[in-house]
């Protein structure tokens, strides 16, 4: 998905990744989201790929590339 975000150059739609949070009970996933998602509203408006791990969130605006 990245992957063709970064070739069409889009600054749209915003994608939350949490792949390695897959691990987590789901109910422990929602609550690292909620925590975070007023700190990173803005960020995600005006488009960016966000991936959340246990440890640290990245953050990498759009477009990419």
């Amino acid at each position: 998905m990245t992957r063709n975000l970064a070739h069409s150059k889009a600054h749209a739609p915003s994608v939350i990744l949490v792949r390695e949070l897959l691990s987590l009970a789901v109910e422990r996933q929602g609550a690292l989201l909620a925590a975070n998602m007023s700190a990173l509203r803005d960020i995600l408006i005006k488009g960016a790929v966000v991936v959340f791990s246990q440890d640290d969130i990245r953050v990498r605006p759009l477009p990419i590339g």
